[in-house]
């Protein structure tokens, strides 16, 4: 069972967003995430650890 709370999942889901607002002309997924785990140290179970 995930361990993600509510609150948690929105903080994360508001940084992505701010991360893509910043490129208008769009990321990679995977360069996008790569800004959110340096922007929001993630925990073992988020990085998939």
């Amino acid at each position: 069972m995930s361990n993600l709370t509510w609150q948690r999942t929105g903080a994360l889901l508001r940084k992505l967003f701010e991360i893509l607002q910043a490129e208008p002309e769009g990321l990679p997924a995977g360069v996008a995430l790569e800004r959110l785990a340096a922007a929001m140290p993630l925990t073992d179970h988020e990085a998939g650890l």
